[in-house]
């Protein structure tokens, strides 16, 4: 098998698969704004803004950026990182190994204002090789579910809530419960491992969300005993392997 030095055979290839898509660089989440082939030594440049700014992106915020169509964008955005080395973009080798080749990174619960969305990708292909907002399907996670089944609604893909789903970034089960039991938190539902989230009920009542499924109650609203339902009973091996409830029983 043919290995190219740019993992794809050109230039227009690189940018079809990913351009305006996020990657993985360094175990980092980047959305890639440009890549250019303007160097002698034939590896191209992949110019990325990294994603996790509570500012947002610097593409977003700054409008003096030369990253659009220009032909000699490679040039013009060297000048441009030479002046400006702090604006939040980044300049790397096509061929770094730290980009572990583009493969799919995990998704799952993204806690997103005061809602918790299950977000994962579509299973049709696409020929992004990248992550694009059009690959994601987010589902609602709450008692009622999805009216629609699977809504293209939720975060953005650049946002901070798709920022610690990428990185695995939750809240304490602990700190969860607290919170949806306190009147003055407006939270429906907040996801505290990248599978599972808890979810409030009517009358100072919990239950256990895995991915989009509502599978169980709280009994005593703590960490003492978790009711799954039947329905559900084929998810307690998973339940069981979070580790933190003392009892486990299936109604």
């Amino acid at each position: 098998m043919v290995k190219h030095i740019n993992f794809y055979e050109n230039l227009k290839e690189a940018e079809m698969r990913l351009l305006n898509s996020v990657v993985m660089y360094d175990n980092d989440p980047y959305f890639v704004i440009a890549i250019s082939d303007h160097k002698e030594d034939g590896v191209f440049r992949i110019y990325l803004d990294k994603l996790g700014n509570p500012n947002g992106l610097a593409i977003e915020r700054l409008t003096d950026i030369p990253y659009m169509h220009d032909p000699n964008r490679g040039k013009l955005l060297d000048d441009y990182l030479e002046k400006h080395p702090d604006c939040g973009i980044i300049r790397k080798m096509m061929n770094s190994k730290l980009f572990n080749q583009f493969r799919p990174f995990p998704l799952g619960m993204s806690n997103f204002r005061t809602r918790t969305y299950y977000i994962e990708r579509a299973p049709s292909r696409h020929t992004q090789q990248g992550l694009t907002r059009s690959m994601i399907l987010c589902h609602l996670v709450s008692l009622s579910g999805d009216v629609d089944g699977l809504r293209q609604s939720g975060p953005s893909l650049t946002s901070m809530s798709t920022y610690n789903t990428i990185k695995g970034i939750y809240p304490s089960a602990e700190d969860c419960i607290k919170n949806l039991l306190d009147p003055l938190v407006a939270n429906t539902a907040v996801g505290f491992h990248r599978d599972f989230a808890f979810v409030r009920g009517p009358v100072r009542s919990l239950f256990l969300a895995y991915k989009h499924d509502v599978i169980g109650h709280l009994v005593d609203n703590d960490l003492s005993c978790i009711r799954i339902d039947e329905k559900f009973k084929h998810t307690k091996e998973v339940v069981s392997n979070l580790g933190i409830f003392k009892d486990i029983r299936i109604k």
